[in-house]
């Protein structure tokens, strides 16, 4: 993976002639040696500036015109910058390219500096630590922390959402953590990961690089041994290298390229990864006495605590705020859920789709009916990790069917909800420091929608009553009246975007600012009134009072009337058609006016952050209605999902069991909808004689979209959801591997087979007799005969995996595979139906009993478009093939290009097959010679009987 560009370090200070760098060029580097690794806006006036390699990467990045400082110096400085009203924008367009950026603000106003205007670090964003809403996207936006031991065999992740919050930890160990972390991180999707310097950094590197699960067999030995010097996170700290200290430094980030999906990543020093300094910052950040106050076992989870530990140590060394919203670290394990690798999250299409048919063609598409930002993110989270507790499911599917019931309280419950902002990352806004007034206007009529929420469910009698997971939501709803009454009597009900300017609080909420607002208006009426009156002593009718920052208020005249301006005017700037004048009672009014204004913004902005610290006091049951807020959104959107797409509830049953009837593909079903209609077909797995479904069928005919339906039916069974089917039986399943297709990766140096090779590997090594296994033509990449011996030895290792077998669906166009139904006891023939009608070929997408005894190939070519010569020339080749009377005819063939041509197998598979070579037979070399247009019939008879003797 290429790395980002740094931006230089320690660039040589600017020169004027012979002095030194200006006051302001110093201040500029002291900031930039804080933080070489992030490039650095500079706020100097109304424009953010960069300087040297900084300037030619903001030029290049977001296509500005690089200029230059002290251009006729000796050594200019390049130098290009960004109004800092459009920072936002451009900002997003940054951090979107993996930047790291280090905001330089100015912390004095420049009016009463005195000398040099102080100026200071007041963030630092990356991709991780976003919290603004234009910088983020409708997901999750995790930041992600790996520690791990000294071997490389044990991996500490925790995962911090900034803009929600939202904590987690997990420690991954045994035989298969490296492939666990990478399925995690797909699961995650993180968009910044930070990593340890030294030894154990360059392997989470690698290991963060691809989250494809095929990469880690080409990862380095887990045996290798560490170098002297290089201790784990648990042990001492490691030895200083050469060339300095190693804390506190960060390398540059790597730009997150979004074609293979891999995140920026960025360092952090080995010292904040260290098990007493991670427990030491968690309890002081949390309050707790020890770590096990937040749930975790320092000695079971060292590497959990070192993961939380160091992410907490690497944002607040990029937020000058004390991020009261970060909730505690919720530890959990990865058999809380089931497991789904980024290749399975690609092969059935769950949160993105494969063909460019965008979000809408996936199963998120489909489910996703939220109405608000958080259950959108609540119901993605649940996609990607359903559950494998019977009873948490059937506490989700109780509550959906609750409110399908009740038509009139689902409908009430959406629109109740529909509108609500999205508190989560509102109030993360709020705990950061960084909310303004229309995020307050929005708390408070997000609290009032709950306070009508939870009236609707007292209503309904008391609120116990309901299932458990629909009465824990309503009972964690706090509407906080007081809170809302004081937001409302504080704030204008559209305030701006800034909080600096003023126009955020209403009258009547504080005396000594409607006073000051009186004064401010007052002064304007008396500028109103003087225009008027100057108008009227002077006769001059154009005269009009303006203002501007550089001069304050002036009496503009145009040079028409130079000659009536009275003696009492003093002229203040000349313009190329007007004069410019004040007067000594306007300067004096404009004192007073000026003054009044700046008092009162200054008094606005603190009543504003007084009250948005007083908010903050109540972040954490704020949070918890907001989460509650989430679920009920979710519960409400699966029910109403049901209703219109007419899915049942499925029956959570025993593990190894899995019947469906009249089962249909949700997405698939969704694109029919208005064409020709989805063909349901039943399905049944178990242990005992359907353990194992070998499909056959013509390409096209619906094999691929029987087996992802199946895998989608039990994934959505177990997250919660009712599913597309008429019943549906569903044993817990802990994780469903793919193999659907492949694609070479040349970076890598792999050929499509080699691919998908990898990735049968990784199913073999982890699939357990209670996963669920699509495989779909295994084996099609190579020879045939090599083909289908990987395919049947694959198949016999499912079967027989652990004495009990892998549930599998197995689609093939080998035949000779449906012989394994006579040898394996719990393996099961099916077959996708099609049926010709002259030269059509009819798919009836019915899956039934049986084996193909074809596969259609040649009329799914037909269907392509495929010239019509193509498809009558393999039609004699394949009917000559399955004769293997004479190898094909190639008199149609070009001289000299004849194919060697091995006859197929026969079904049987026997072990010698004839190969009939024919490519530099003698009778070719006759037939070369010949001219038939100059031939009598008679010697045509001729030549054809002494080639038949050169063919005996």
């Amino acid at each position: 993976m290429p790395r980002a560009k740094q931006t230089s370090a320690n660039p040589k200070p600017p020169r004027k002639g012979r002095g030194t760098a200006t006051p302001m060029m110093r201040q500029y580097m002291a900031m930039k040696r804080a933080h070489p690794d992030a490039l650095l806006l500079f706020r100097m006036g109304d424009f953010y500036e960069t300087f040297f390699d900084d300037a030619k990467v903001l030029a290049r990045e977001l296509d500005l015109v690089l200029t230059a400082r002290d251009r006729k110096s000796d050594n200019p400085v390049p130098l290009a910058g960004i109004p800092h009203h459009a920072l936002e924008g451009y900002l997003a367009r940054l951090v979107r390219k993996g930047y790291r950026v280090a905001i330089c603000d100015q912390v004095e106003d420049p009016k009463q500096a005195r000398g040099l205007v102080k100026r200071a670090i007041t963030r630092v964003v990356s991709p991780g630590t976003v919290v603004e809403e234009s910088l983020l996207s409708a997901a999750n936006n995790f930041l992600v922390t790996l520690a791990s031991d000294r071997e490389g065999e044990a991996f500490g992740l925790a995962a911090l959402d900034l803009s929600t919050g939202e904590f987690l930890a997990t420690q991954l160990e045994g035989g298969r953590a490296r492939e666990r972390l990478h399925s995690e991180l797909g699961r995650l999707r993180p968009t910044e990961v930070v990593i340890p310097e030294g030894r154990a950094g360059e392997l989470l590197e690698r290991l963060v690089t691809r989250f494809d699960t095929t990469e880690v067999a080409a990862l380095p030995s887990e045996d290798e041994p560490a170098e002297d010097g290089d201790e784990g996170v648990a042990g001492e700290p490691a030895r200083q290298p050469a060339g300095g200290s190693t804390e506190g430094a960060i390398e540059a980030p790597l730009p997150r390229p979004n074609a293979t999906g891999v995140p920026t990543i960025s360092r952090q020093s080995e010292r904040d990864f260290f098990i007493p300094e991670a427990s030491r910052r968690l309890q002081e950040q949390f309050g707790v006495g020890s770590v096990e106050g937040l749930g975790f076992e320092i000695n079971s989870r060292p590497l959990a605590v070192s993961a939380a530990g160091a992410a907490l140590a690497y944002v607040l060394s990029m937020q000058d705020s004390e991020l009261g919203h970060i909730e505690r670290p919720r530890p959990y394990d990865l058999t809380d859920h089931m497991v789904l690798d980024s290749v399975t999250q690609r092969n059935l299409e769950l949160v993105e789709g494969l063909r460019g048919g965008g979000r809408q063609q996936t199963l998120l598409g489909v489910l996703n009916r939220t109405v608000t930002a958080g259950g959108a993110r609540l119901l993605r989270q649940w996609i990607l990790a359903p559950l494998v507790d019977r009873q948490a499911i059937e506490e989700r599917l109780e509550a959906v069917s609750h409110l399908l019931d009740e038509l009139g309280l689902r409908g009430e419950l959406r629109q109740s909800l529909s509108g609500i902002a999205d508190l989560e990352r509102v109030l993360s806004r709020i705990g950061h420091g960084s909310a303004n007034g229309r995020d307050l206007v929005a708390l408070a009529t997000g609290l009032e929608r709950v306070a009508r929420l939870k009236g609707r469910f007292a209503e309904l009698g008391d609120p116990k009553a309901l299932p458990t997971l629909l009465a824990s939501s309503v009972e964690a709803l706090d509407e906080h009246p007081e809170l809302v009454e004081r937001l409302n009597s504080a704030l204008e009900e559209d305030p701006p975007t800034t909080i600096t300017e003023g126009h955020l609080i209403r009258r009547g909420y504080s005396k000594e600012l409607d006073e000051l607002k009186t004064m401010a208006r007052s002064g304007k009426e008396w500028i109103a009134a003087l225009e008027r009156s100057e108008r009227q002593r002077t006769g001059i009718k154009s005269l009009k009072v303006g203002y501007n920052r550089v001069f304050g208020y002036y009496l503009e005249v145009t040079k028409k009337w130079s000659r009536r301006v009275p003696e009492d005017y003093h002229r203040k700037q000349t313009l190329t058609n007007a004069e410019r004048y004040v007067t000594p009672e306007l300067k004096e009014k404009e004192s007073a006016l000026l003054n009044a204004e700046e008092k009162a913004k200054s008094l606005e902005h603190e009543l504003f952050c007084q009250l948005r610290d007083d908010v903050a006091r109540e972040l954490e049951s704020l949070q918890s209605t907001a989460r509650a807020l989430s679920l009920l959104d979710v519960l409400a959107d699966l029910a109403q999902v049901a209703q219109d797409n007419d899915y049942c509830r499925p029956t959570i049953a025993k593990a190894g069991r899995i019947v469906i009837k009249e089962g249909r593909h949700p997405v698939v079903e969704r694109v029919l909808a208005e064409k020709a209609g989805f063909v349901p077909n039943p399905c049944r797995m178990d242990d005992l004689a359907h353990q194992l479904l070998l499909i056959t069928g013509p390409n096209m005919g619906g094999k691929s979209t029987f087996m992802r339906q199946v895998a989608l039916t039990v994934l959505m069974a177990q997250m919660g959801s009712y599913v597309p089917a008429a019943s549906a039986e569903v044993g817990l399943v802990d994780r469903i591997f793919t193999r659907v297709g492949a694609s070479d990766d040349l970076a890598a140096g792999q050929s499509t087979f080699m691919v998908e090779m990898l990735e049968l590997a990784h199913i073999l090594a982890n699939a357990t007799p209670g996963s669920l296994v699509l495989l779909d033509e295994i084996g099609r990449g190579t020879a045939t005969y090599d083909g289908l011996a990987l395919a049947w030895a694959v198949a016999e290792h499912l079967h027989g995996l652990a004495g009990k077998g892998v549930k599998t669906l197995f689609a093939t166009h080998y035949h000779a595979l449906t012989d394994l139904s006579r040898f394996l006891p719990r393996v099961k023939n099916l077959q996708v139906t099609a049926k010709e009608e002259g030269d059509r070929l009819i798919f009836l997408h019915q899956v039934t009993p049986g084996s193909a005894d074809r596969s259609f190939g040649i009329q799914v070519g037909r269907l392509a478009g495929l010239p019509p010569l193509v498809v009558e020339r393999a039609q004699k080749v394949l009917e000559r093939l399955e004769t293997q009377e004479r190898p094909p005819d190639t008199s149609e063939l070009p001289a000299g290009k004849a194919p060697t041509q091995t006859v197929l197998f026969s079904e049987t598979m026997a072990a010698s097959n004839p190969v009939i070579e024919y490519r530099d037979h003698p009778a070719l070399d006759s037939l070369q010679e010949l001219d038939p247009l100059n031939m009598t019939p008679m010697e045509a008879l001729e030549v054809l009987w002494k080639l038949k003797k050169q063919l005996r």
